[in-house]
Protein backbone atom coordinates (compact mmCIF):
# COMPACT_ATOMS: atom_id res chain seq x y z
CA UNK A 1 0.00 0.00 0.00
CA UNK A 2 1.22 3.32 -1.02
CA UNK A 3 2.41 5.48 2.40
CA UNK A 4 2.65 8.63 0.52
CA UNK A 5 0.19 10.71 -1.95
CA UNK A 6 0.78 10.45 -5.94
CA UNK A 7 -1.07 10.91 -8.98
CA UNK A 8 -1.20 8.98 -11.95
CA UNK A 9 -0.32 11.50 -14.85
CA UNK A 10 1.56 11.11 -18.49
CA UNK A 11 4.85 9.53 -18.90
CA UNK A 12 7.31 9.80 -21.43
CA UNK A 13 8.82 6.55 -19.82
CA UNK A 14 5.92 4.74 -20.29
CA UNK A 15 5.71 4.33 -24.00
CA UNK A 16 2.80 1.19 -24.33
CA UNK A 17 0.63 3.36 -21.78
CA UNK A 18 1.92 6.48 -21.33
CA UNK A 19 1.17 6.44 -17.50
CA UNK A 20 3.85 7.04 -14.71
CA UNK A 21 3.22 7.93 -11.15
CA UNK A 22 3.95 10.58 -9.91
CA UNK A 23 4.71 12.18 -5.77
CA UNK A 24 1.89 14.38 -4.91
CA UNK A 25 4.06 15.71 -2.09
CA UNK A 26 7.63 15.98 -1.15
CA UNK A 27 9.17 12.33 0.09
CA UNK A 28 12.52 12.51 2.44
CA UNK A 29 15.09 9.86 1.16
CA UNK A 30 14.80 6.87 3.39
CA UNK A 31 10.88 7.30 3.73
CA UNK A 32 8.95 4.18 2.97
CA UNK A 33 7.04 4.83 -0.03
CA UNK A 34 5.19 1.33 0.05
CA UNK A 35 4.56 -1.78 2.29
CA UNK A 36 2.52 -4.64 1.60
CA UNK A 37 -1.37 -4.85 3.29
CA UNK A 38 -3.60 -6.90 2.70
CA UNK A 39 -6.45 -4.46 3.00
CA UNK A 40 -4.83 -3.10 -0.52
CA UNK A 41 -2.63 -5.77 -1.61
CA UNK A 42 -2.95 -9.41 -2.81
CA UNK A 43 -0.88 -12.53 -3.19
CA UNK A 44 -1.93 -14.76 -6.11
CA UNK A 45 -0.19 -18.38 -6.59
CA UNK A 46 0.80 -18.85 -10.29
CA UNK A 47 -0.69 -21.59 -10.42
CA UNK A 48 -4.27 -20.03 -9.70
CA UNK A 49 -3.38 -17.18 -12.00
CA UNK A 50 -3.04 -19.72 -15.56
CA UNK A 51 -6.29 -21.01 -14.64
CA UNK A 52 -8.26 -17.79 -14.47
CA UNK A 53 -9.73 -16.58 -17.77
CA UNK A 54 -7.54 -14.50 -20.03
CA UNK A 55 -9.40 -11.11 -19.51
CA UNK A 56 -8.08 -11.48 -15.33
CA UNK A 57 -4.82 -12.90 -15.83
CA UNK A 58 -3.35 -10.32 -17.93
CA UNK A 59 -4.81 -8.43 -15.47
CA UNK A 60 -2.25 -9.39 -12.51
CA UNK A 61 0.19 -10.16 -14.79
CA UNK A 62 0.08 -6.44 -16.46
CA UNK A 63 -0.68 -4.77 -12.95
CA UNK A 64 1.94 -6.52 -10.62
CA UNK A 65 5.16 -8.23 -10.21
CA UNK A 66 6.40 -12.02 -9.33
CA UNK A 67 7.80 -11.73 -5.56
CA UNK A 68 10.87 -12.99 -5.34
CA UNK A 69 10.06 -13.47 -1.69
CA UNK A 70 7.05 -15.48 -2.18
CA UNK A 71 7.26 -16.63 -5.73
CA UNK A 72 3.66 -15.10 -5.92
CA UNK A 73 2.19 -12.50 -8.43
CA UNK A 74 1.62 -9.73 -6.14
CA UNK A 75 -0.92 -6.64 -7.27
CA UNK A 76 -2.17 -3.53 -5.48
CA UNK A 77 -5.55 -1.81 -6.08
CA UNK A 78 -4.12 1.70 -5.66
CA UNK A 79 -1.85 3.71 -7.73
CA UNK A 80 1.65 1.54 -7.36
CA UNK A 81 0.73 -0.37 -9.93
CA UNK A 82 1.60 2.66 -12.38
CA UNK A 83 5.38 2.63 -11.19
CA UNK A 84 7.75 2.82 -14.24
CA UNK A 85 10.84 1.12 -14.80
CA UNK A 86 14.50 3.55 -14.70
CA UNK A 87 17.69 2.86 -15.07
CA UNK A 88 18.43 5.99 -12.40
CA UNK A 89 15.28 4.72 -9.85
CA UNK A 90 14.50 7.00 -6.98
CA UNK A 91 12.84 4.24 -5.39
CA UNK A 92 14.98 0.84 -4.15
CA UNK A 93 12.37 -2.08 -3.90
CA UNK A 94 15.31 -4.62 -2.78
CA UNK A 95 14.47 -4.03 1.46
CA UNK A 96 12.34 -6.28 3.14
CA UNK A 97 11.07 -4.25 6.58
CA UNK A 98 12.00 -6.89 9.83
CA UNK A 99 8.87 -9.18 10.46
CA UNK A 100 7.17 -8.10 6.43
CA UNK A 101 6.26 -11.10 4.21
CA UNK A 102 7.38 -8.87 1.20
CA UNK A 103 9.77 -6.04 0.04
CA UNK A 104 9.00 -2.63 0.93
CA UNK A 105 9.51 0.61 -1.44
CA UNK A 106 12.23 3.39 -0.16
CA UNK A 107 13.25 6.85 -0.89
CA UNK A 108 16.57 6.50 -2.35
CA UNK A 109 16.90 10.55 -2.72
CA UNK A 110 15.06 13.18 -2.08
CA UNK A 111 11.61 13.12 -4.15
CA UNK A 112 9.79 16.32 -4.96
CA UNK A 113 5.97 16.35 -5.44
CA UNK A 114 5.64 16.42 -9.29
CA UNK A 115 8.49 13.73 -9.65
CA UNK A 116 7.84 10.24 -11.32
CA UNK A 117 8.20 7.68 -8.61
CA UNK A 118 10.79 4.71 -10.71
CA UNK A 119 12.31 1.50 -9.68
CA UNK A 120 14.79 -0.71 -11.09
CA UNK A 121 12.51 -3.97 -12.16
CA UNK A 122 13.88 -7.43 -11.05
CA UNK A 123 16.28 -7.11 -8.44
CA UNK A 124 16.67 -9.24 -5.75
CA UNK A 125 15.21 -8.19 -2.15
CA UNK A 126 17.78 -7.97 0.86
CA UNK A 127 17.52 -8.18 4.28
CA UNK A 128 20.00 -5.28 5.15
CA UNK A 129 19.64 -3.11 8.67
CA UNK A 130 16.70 -0.86 7.91
CA UNK A 131 17.09 1.08 10.93
CA UNK A 132 17.71 4.32 9.28
CA UNK A 133 14.06 3.74 7.04
CA UNK A 134 11.52 6.56 8.12
CA UNK A 135 7.92 5.85 7.89
CA UNK A 136 6.15 8.63 5.51
CA UNK A 137 4.00 11.06 7.99
CA UNK A 138 1.52 11.12 4.39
Amino acid sequence: MLLVRTKVRYSRRNKITGVGLLAAQYIPAKTVVWRFDPRFDLFFDPTQVESLPEVQKEMIKDGGYISTLTNSFVCSIDNSRFINSSRKPNIDNTQVLPGDTEICWVATRDIYEGDELTTQINRSPSTDSTNSLQASSG
